[in-house]
C-alpha cells in the first residue's frame, strides 16, 4: 500500500534526523571541550552563558569564584556539563509550560537559592 511506503519513509527520515542531532551534539561537545582546555572553565562558561542568553532571551546570572582556575580537567568538564544541561532543561521546562498556557519563572532569593514558580490556568470541568 502507498500509505505503508509513506510511513516507512517518514520513519527513515525521523531516524536520519535523530542521527544528525546526535552528530551535532558530539561536534558541539568536542568544541566546548577544546575551548574548555584552551581557555579554562570561567571563560568557557561566561561565553557559553552569553551566547545561550542571547539565543534564548533568558538572562543568565553566572557567579564563580577565582578558585575555578584550580580545578582539574575532569571537575571542570563536569561543572561545564552541569551548567549546560541546567540551561537546556530550563528552556524545555518553559516550553512545556507555554504549551499548557502557563508560565515558569525562576527567581533568586537572598540566600543564593532559586525560587521556581509554575503557573497554569485552571480549566473548569463541565458540571
Amino acid at each position: 500500500m502507498e500509505c505503508d511506503g509513506r510511513v516507512a519513509r517518514s520513519g527513515a527520515r525521523s531516524e536520519l534526523l535523530k542521527q544528525a542531532r546526535g552528530v551535532k551534539r558530539c561536534i558541539i561537545a568536542d568544541l566546548h571541550t577544546a575551548t574548555l582546555d584552551h581557555l579554562g572553565l570561567a571563560a568557557t562558561l561566561k561565553e557559553y552563558a552569553r551566547r545561550w542568553s542571547h539565543t534564548s532571551e533568558i538572562r543568565v546570572n553566572l557567579q564563580m569564584t577565582a578558585k575555578t582556575a584550580q580545578l582539574g580537567k575532569g571537575a571542570s568538564l563536569a561543572l561545564f556539563r552541569i551548567a549546560q544541561e541546567s540551561l537546556t532543561n530550563v528552556v524545555g521546562m518553559r516550553q512545556r509550560m507555554a504549551q499548557c498556557g502557563g508560565r515558569l519563572t525562576i527567581d533568586p532569593d537572598r540566600m543564593a537559592r532559586a525560587r521556581w514558580c509554575a503557573r497554569l490556568p485552571i480549566e473548569r470541568a463541565d458540571p
